[in-house]
């Protein structure tokens, strides 16, 4: 992961996404190697906040591809780090990715989260209405806070809170 700070001199910054999550805002930046002309695996769309996590819901033409780079041991592997940003004690830390898969059988009803393979919902022998993807990570961020989930060295996803 620290490899994957070094290459900021070598992205270029997409521009910011702000989503908001209930009374919580956020901003999403992709940073992305200047030489790769490959798009990236997917692109995050909005954050959820629940119980002191964060489900990071993303678009995905290839969600095999993304299950993938996240089991996937060595160097192209999808790692996540938060980042404390405070004057006294900047730090980082590794945080967890699960890959979870959400499924509205009903368009007007609440979704079913699930860990991703873990099958769909019967959802009274019909198909789902709607089906979404989603990281989990098990912490929220405060004011000061960032979490960067990267492919190193090619794309930088920077989540923080909206200033």
């Amino acid at each position: 992961m620290k490899r994957l700070f070094f290459t900021f001199a070598l992205l270029a910054l997409a521009p910011p996404l702000l989503v908001y999550a209930a009374e919580d805002s956020f901003v999403i930046e992709l940073l992305q190697d200047e030489a790769v002309s490959a798009p990236p695996p997917f692109s995050l769309t909005r954050v959820e906040v629940f119980g002191g996590r964060l489900r990071l819901f993303f678009s995905t033409g290839d969600i095999s591809r993304v299950a993938g780079l996240l089991a996937a041991s060595g160097g192209r592997k999808l790692q996540a780090q938060l980042s404390d940003n405070t004057p006294d004690a900047e730090s980082e830390t590794e945080v967890t990715l699960s890959l979870g898969t959400a499924v509205w059988c009903q368009a007007d009803a609440a979704p079913a989260y699930l860990p991703y393979g873990a099958g769909s919902p019967v959802c009274d022998a019909q198909p789902p209405a709607r089906i979404e993807y989603y990281f989990e990570v098990p912490i929220t961020l405060g004011s000061q806070q960032d979490l960067a989930i990267g492919l190193d060295p090619d794309f930088l996803w920077l989540i923080g809170p909206a200033q």
